[in-house]
């Protein structure tokens, strides 16, 4: 199963919802779903597509980002009040040295009916044993950590049945326009391989990455990133970058920089996804969509090819 960590901002949200309908074998892809926003109707809309598909998920309920850091009772509430009668899903807690344990149990008092809990171990907590206590009477599914985790140390907690390996993949550039000097980079093979590794899934940061930023200003390059599979079967991301990059006018002409090479990629590799057909349709139509729905298409171009790896 591919676990697919997502930091619910606006586009993030719309790719999920979009793509959810179209993937032929939903149990493949369990999102992990970090809210950053207090107001919850876009995070609704996206829950009700998974539901829809009677999909798998995981909401976290202690986010590191975000709006809902000081006050996270409006999770617990959009939870009680939107998923009632669901079960197909999980309750996340990121773990770290900074987690508060008598603080999540007060948390997890406000839902209104008991939840599995997905852990997610961003960092070594401060007492081992004060984690292995409070995890016996929980009802634990999965546990996500990365592959230099010390996870010996965690074996009263993290059961063979239960792990998960999430990495972040995507290598983030410090300007857009030095995607230039590496175009094309080794991605991820984990799908290949998470089971003879002893895992039960795998996760990543898609092509975002696990880096959050809540502002944003007019680009000097556009760069759009595709994920797709080498004939090894290894997946790889290529970058497209625009070429005008010494001032930021002219955005949409920037893009169509950008896309006139993407669309020569995926033309040549006959990549047929959703979000590919999607920017042959930008191209044709000569249509700019703006920044997000280049993330929005990037996303949903993502979740769709590893599904579909999963799937063969």
């Amino acid at each position: 199963m591919y676990f697919s960590y997502l930091r619910c901002k606006q586009f993030e949200l719309l790719a999920l919802k979009e793509i959810a309908p179209r993937l032929d074998n939903a149990s493949l892809i369990s999102p992990i779903l970090e809210p950053v926003k207090v107001s919850t109707s876009a995070f609704e809309r996206a829950v009700e597509s998974l539901v829809g598909r009677e999909m798998n998920f995981t909401i976290i309920v202690n986010p590191l980002h975000g709006e809902f850091v000081e006050d996270n009772n409006g999770i617990f509430e959009m939870i009680n009040n939107k998923l009632q009668t669901y079960d197909n899903f999980q309750i996340g807690i990121l773990l770290h040295g900074r987690v508060q344990l008598p603080q999540i149990t007060a948390s997890l008092q406000l839902l209104a009916s008991p939840r599995g809990l997905t852990l997610v171990h961003i960092d070594r907590v401060n007492d081992l044993e004060e984690l292995a206590v409070w995890g016996l009477d929980k009802d634990i599914r999965y546990n996500l950590y990365g592959e230099n985790f010390p996870v010996r140390r965690y074996r009263d907690i993290i059961a063979a049945d239960t792990k998960v390996l999430l990495e972040d993949k995507f290598k983030p550039q410090v300007k857009n326009a030095n995607y230039l000097n590496v175009p094309d980079e080794f991605f991820s093979d984990d799908y290949l391989y998470y089971e003879q590794d002893g895992f039960i899934g795998f996760g990543d940061y898609l092509t975002i990455g696990d880096d959050f930023t809540t502002t944003g200003r007019l680009p000097y390059a556009i760069a759009i990133h595709l994920t797709y599979v080498r004939e090894n079967g290894e997946i790889w991301i290529r970058h497209f970058v625009s070429d005008s990059n010494t001032d930021t006018t002219d955005v949409a002409g920037k893009f169509g920089e950008a896309l006139e090479k993407l669309i020569a990629f995926i033309n040549e590799r006959n990549i047929q996804t959703y979000a590919a057909n999607e920017f042959r349709t930008l191209h044709e139509n000569g249509h700019y969509p703006g920044l997000g729905s280049l993330k929005k298409l990037s996303v949903m171009h993502h979740l769709e090819l590893v599904h579909d790896l999963l799937n063969a």
